[in-house]
């Protein structure tokens, strides 16, 4: 059952459109660091970057739940992007190290 819509309509009073970007507001921040964070774990490693993602998401998910309005919870939901953008560039080019190019196969 999604809670965060009915939470930010409820008890922040927030329209569709305030749901909607709350919503939002992770994937857009994934989409304008993953780059950077891709880079930051290939000179900082694969697992400390999926580590430190993590708890930044974490803190975000904490943060959303405790957010009182609509400017605390962008900021909860931007950190919680932040987190899933470090966490997934991480995880990614840690499963592209341990797959060979042996073992994958063509289309």
């Amino acid at each position: 059952v999604p809670v965060l819509p009915t939470f930010a309509a409820s008890t922040l009073g927030l329209g569709a459109t305030g749901v909607g970007f709350v919503l939002a507001v992770p994937a857009l921040m994934r989409v304008a660091l993953n780059a950077t964070a891709g880079r930051l774990s290939d000179r900082i490693g694969r697992i400390p970057m999926m580590t430190f993602g993590e708890f930044i998401a974490a803190l975000g998910i904490i943060g959303t739940g405790i957010s009182g309005g609509f400017l605390d919870m962008v900021c909860a939901r931007s950190v919680l992007g932040v987190g899933g953008a470090a966490a997934t560039a991480g995880s990614s080019a840690w499963t592209a190290d341990l797959t060979s190019l042996r073992s994958v196969r063509p289309h």
